[in-house]
């Protein structure tokens, strides 16, 4: 995907730049934690110093993957995004493809290129769609709740998905 060969150029110019590469080396580091103990403290570790680590914006990819091998038969996979490059839809959507791939599923071919999108988005007029999202929202007396708060989670929280190889 394109996306995950961007880059962005914006110190010293007026105007931000996303650079989309033609080729882009993909950041995996690979784990051998085979004779490992108390591999949950290990994996927490590693979690924690994976999210203090900053991108470099200026060049790509703005993603690590990390692979552990846990024994014979069993990996773990820790995929680190820059929120700059994929919305929570897009992220599942890529995870998908990810275990489609690894189960050898045949994959989507891919109708719509990423500078399709930013074409259409550059010549697309925006006082139209801004009069169409303010025809569309007049009605709403305020702000639209999409679902319910949660009013005890402050800030950011982690979710972990383990799964067996069934559901792989």
């Amino acid at each position: 995907h394109a996306i995950l060969r961007t880059s962005f150029l914006w110190q010293g110019l007026e105007t931000a730049l996303q650079l989309v590469w033609h080729a882009a080396p993909a950041k995996i580091h690979v784990l051998d934690w085979r004779n490992e103990h108390d591999v949950d403290v290990q994996l927490n570790k590693l979690i924690s110093s994976d999210l203090l680590q900053d991108f470099d914006f200026s060049q790509p990819s703005l993603a690590r993957l990390t692979l552990i091998r846990l024994n014979e038969q069993k990996y773990q996979l820790l995929l680190t995004l820059h929120h700059i490059l994929l919305d929570g839809w897009s992220q599942s959507r890529l995870l998908g493809e990810l275990l489609q791939d690894y189960s050898e599923q045949e994959l989507m071919p891919i109708t719509v290129e990423y500078g399709d999108y930013i074409q259409w988005y550059t010549k697309r007029d925006s006082s139209a769609t801004e009069h169409f999202w303010r025809n569309s929202l007049e009605p709403l007396d305020g702000a639209s709740i999409l679902a319910p708060r949660k009013t005890t989670d402050v800030g950011f929280n982690k979710i972990y998905l383990r799964w067996d190889e069934d559901k792989t």
